[in-house]
């Protein structure tokens, strides 16, 4: 998971910047499901079905802007793109705030 979250940080920051996005900071954070099946040393088709992702940003930007920038970083993060392609679903839970004066 930790993987997942330095990517999500490092691609989402990227693309910020490609899209003229300032972040005043950003928080992630992962929690998967785990197949008891992969604990056990037994198959399974998914190892992690679910990860629900949370990201904390506190920015002028708008949700909006955000939004584009996560269905960017969905096809652009390796990690991301990995998990999925190994069949576990990623929720994204985005929570933008603007900054303090």
């Amino acid at each position: 998971m930790s993987a997942l979250v330095g990517c999500t940080n490092v691609i989402s920051n990227r693309i910020a910047a490609q899209m003229n996005i300032d972040i005043e900071s950003m928080a992630v954070q992962a929690v998967a499901d785990v197949d008891a099946c992969v604990l056990a040393g037994e198959h399974t088709e998914v190892a992690f079905p679910e990860v629900r992702l949370d990201v904390t940003v506190v920015s002028a930007s708008g949700p909006e802007r955000f939004q584009e920038l996560r269905e960017r970083l969905e096809r652009t993060c390796p990690v991301t793109v990995l998990f999925k392609q190994a069949g576990t679903k990623i929720v994204h839970r985005w929570t933008i705030t603007p900054p303090h004066d």
